[in-house]
């Protein structure tokens, strides 16, 4: 019986120990540059998405965000990049028509812009997404 008592008021302990040791697995599986999907915007004709990454730089960096177009339901690679910018806030995306779409986000230090993307549907099927862009005046940081 008081090896049953002494048991039960180890459990809680044991719990607390496990879960704390968890957190600090999942923080440290947490590397710097690691991306993180953040949105995903189908079209219009819901083919092709607009997804938005942030990317951890690490603490003493600005967190990096990029935006792929890309075939519905595909993961985003750098073929994909349409944008990557810092010093800014989320990249707000969205649809003007099937063929057209704009981002917009506060200030920004832009790396990479496209302003435009060939996304391929089939083998020999091909959509043109026209970008435009506005982050903060002129598409960079406001003085």
């Amino acid at each position: 019986m008081r090896k049953v008592m002494e048991a039960r008021r180890l459990y809680p302990v044991h719990s607390a120990v496990v879960l704390l040791l968890a957190g600090f697995v999942d923080g440290c599986s947490k590397s710097p540059g690691a991306a993180q999907e953040v949105a995903r915007i189908p079209s219009p004709h819901q083919q092709i998405e607009m997804v938005v990454t942030e990317v951890d730089t690490g603490a003493t960096t600005p967190t990096v965000f990029e935006v792929f177009i890309l075939p519905r339901g595909r993961a985003p690679t750098q073929e994909d990049l349409v944008l990557k910018v810092d010093k800014s806030s989320q990249p707000r995306v969205g649809w003007v028509s099937p063929t057209a779409a704009v981002i917009s986000c506060d200030d920004g230090r832009v790396w990479h812009f496209q302003n435009f993307a060939s996304v391929k549907l089939a083998e020999r099927q091909f959509s043109t997404i026209s970008i435009s862009l506005a982050c903060g005046e002129h598409g960079y940081k406001r003085q």
